[in-house]
């Protein structure tokens, strides 16, 4: 299993969330594009995320994470910028009881076990595989959560964006 982490910069949603490894070395930084109309909450106001573009740490765009527009409750989807492909589209459902994620990818619709709100959670594949997991972490430089995944099946820059585009489904009120 290969790992990497994503760096919590204390902050909820609006954030440009960074990657990195263990020794805190940057992978991947994330720019937020374009964003929804700010809204006031508890803690002030917020920006949500709209479209994401991640960057290689030499400032190359690897890949983005689009809100698809016209849509009741909110849907993103995952694009690979070096193969031009679509890697993933994530889709808030409306639930009670489960995780209100549909996450459907070339390979089939994956499932989301677990809690997406406080970064722990497992993405679950064909027959029960796991794809990819997220937990907290803690590291000398500070909180974290770790991403861990099949090295073999997957880019670490692909799972980076996974990652974005189901915060930014889950984050994204309808």
């Amino acid at each position: 299993m290969a790992k990497f982490y994503l760096k919590d910069l204390k902050s909820a949603m609006g954030s440009e969330p960074l990657f990195c490894d263990e020794q805190e070395v940057l992978l991947y930084q994330t720019r937020l594009t374009e964003f929804i109309a700010p809204m006031d909450c508890c803690a002030g106001t917020v920006h949500l995320p709209d479209k994401y573009k991640l960057f290689s740490a030499d400032r190359t765009a690897l890949s983005e994470v689009a809100r698809v527009k016209m849509k009741l409750m909110p849907e993103f989807e995952a694009f690979d910028l070096q193969g031009n492909v679509l890697v993933c589209t994530v889709k808030k459902k409306f639930s009670l009881f489960k995780v209100p994620l549909e996450i459907t990818s070339k390979t089939g619709t994956w499932v989301v076990d677990g809690n997406v709100f406080k970064r722990n959670f497992r993405v679950l594949g064909e027959h029960g595989v796991e794809v990819f997991s997220m937990k907290p972490d803690k590291m000398p430089w500070g909180e974290a959560f770790v991403i861990e995944f099949d090295g073999d099946e997957f880019e670490e820059y692909i799972v980076a964006t996974m990652i974005l585009a189901i915060e930014s489904a889950y984050q994204t009120g309808s």
